[in-house]
């Protein structure tokens, strides 16, 4: 009688809802590789990746864990203790908590914010004493930690020592689609979004208004801009003042006050020609005005990058955003508005200009196919099995 060896089973703790994509991806190479799967977290973590979970045809189980924050890393600790592997996305905060209850398998930490982790934090005040050596107490409990970009690892092993256990993947998977997205009537007209919620101290709106306002004021019908994202117009007033000004001249500008559902996202990135990421490169806060300030492209990834690939899609950065090598030929860079709406412009009046963007766009992304990714994992999973 043949006996089958039973299914591994990898457990993933979401914890921030703005990761959902990237610990999905996850899930779907570890499916791949023949791992049983189980998302943990709160109901509001994993019910952002629920849909996509199921998009995607993930045969994943969810838990919801409410509970005090003891409750709440107390059960994770006893699921690592039933599973052959566990991932831990990212957490910035109450990391004191965390601290006390380190996994019981083999065990991955995700890392997406690198100074939070590995630099000490200054301010003499009992806090930010507790948090640094909790911090470091969190990282050597994990026999390694991923995070986005190879920039990102040179930056880790640099700061922590070479020896430091830290790989880069990117967690993007690039699924071929027939680009039905675009109806006759779309024909002719140049769509460009700006993904991501939409942060002024992250991205510059400005800029991206200025220059679509410059390009196509003469010829509004050449072009639409999309703010994918939710906005809170307390939070952005001149932005949402300019963007009134230019839909009273005529043009066509989209964002949403509410959030935006996978469906919707996922349409409009698929008809998307150009992704717009105008990363801000000064110190990065996030929301959180007492964490260290991160720095975008070393120590901070965008989660434009994670669109690019996903959809197969050209982008355009700043100029001196730090951006991987293999994915300069799908990229073009931009110093300020002039040169942010002369691409605009070449877009429209050299239709061969964007059809080779394009076309680099989807040479790069199939880099990341489903299969690929899965290999890239495995090699990373069995450095720590």
């Amino acid at each position: 009688m043949v006996i089958s060896k039973p299914q591994r089973q990898a457990t993933i703790v979401i914890y921030r809802t703005n990761h959902y994509v990237v610990l999905v991806s996850m899930i779907r190479c570890l499916e791949a590789l023949g791992w049983n799967c189980t998302l943990v977290g709160s109901s509001e973590s994993t019910g952002f990746a629920r849909d996509l979970l199921e998009a995607k045809n993930c045969s994943c189980k969810i838990v919801g864990v409410e509970g005090s924050l003891q409750d709440r890393f107390q059960k994770y600790q006893r699921l690592s203790a039933e599973s052959d592997l566990i991932i831990y996305d990212e957490h910035n905060e109450e990391t004191w908590e965390f601290a006390r209850y380190p996994p019981q398998c083999p065990s991955i930490y995700w890392v997406f914010n690198l100074r939070s982790w590995y630099t000490t934090r200054t301010w003499k005040q009992p806090r930010n004493w507790r948090l640094n050596r909790s911090a470091k107490k969190i990282l050597r409990s994990f026999d390694s930690q991923i995070t986005e970009t190879e920039s990102q690892v040179a930056w880790a092993k640099t700061t922590a020592g070479p020896n430091t256990q830290i790989k880069s993947f990117l967690g993007a998977i690039f699924d071929p689609i027939n680009d039905t997205t675009k109806t006759d009537e779309d024909e002719g007209t140049l769509k460009l979004t700006v993904p991501g919620t939409v942060l002024k101290n992250r991205r510059d709106y400005e800029t991206v208004l200025r220059a679509f306002e410059t390009a196509f004021s003469e010829e509004w019908e050449r072009a639409e801009l999309c703010l994918l994202g939710p906005i809170i117009p307390d939070w952005n007033p001149d932005i949402v003042n300019i963007i009134s000004k230019l839909e009273d001249s005529g043009a066509k500008v989209s964002y949403y006050e509410g959030s935006v559902s996978l469906s919707e996202y996922t349409r409009v990135l698929n008809a998307t020609d150009l992704i717009i990421a105008p990363i801000r490169l000064g110190p990065d806060y996030g929301l959180n005005p007492f964490t260290r300030p991160e720095v975008q492209g070393h120590t901070k990834s965008t989660g434009s990058l994670l669109d690019q690939v996903c959809h197969g899609k050209p982008a355009l950065y700043p100029e001196t955003y730090h951006l991987e090598p293999e994915l300069e030929s799908s990229t073009r860079r931009f110093r300020d508005s002039e040169e942010l709406s002369s691409i605009f412009r070449r877009c429209v009046d050299t239709p061969e200009f964007l059809h080779d963007l394009k076309k680099s766009a989807l040479q790069v992304s199939a880099n990341y196919t489903l299969e690929k990714q899965s290999k890239r994992l495995a090699a990373i999973i069995e450095t720590v099995l």
